[in-house]
């Protein structure tokens, strides 16, 4: 079964220089798991479908999905980088 996820954020308050404004889970890595019926965690490959290559395209956009980038890590908005 495949989970499809679309979330929206304002820009203006996830780069915002007052730290009040920003969001208070901003910045944290998460990594999804299927416990199994040995209580044993599996990791759950992520598909991030904006995910660009060093070459400029977009692999996770392509049909050909032995081309995708999958991930375990991943995080929701970043409040770090690129800030000044």
């Amino acid at each position: 079964m495949t989970q499809r996820y679309h979330c929206k954020f304002e820009l203006k308050k996830l780069t915002s220089m007052n730290k009040f404004e920003r969001p208070q889970i901003a910045d944290y890595f998460y990594e999804m798991y299927l416990r199994d019926y040995n209580n044993d965690l599996i990791d759950v490959p992520i598909l991030i479908e904006n995910t660009a290559s060093d070459s400029g395209g977009y692999p996770n956009r392509e049909d050909d999905k032995t081309k995708w980038i999958l991930t375990r890590r991943f995080f929701m908005y970043d409040t770090v980088s690129g800030i000044d």
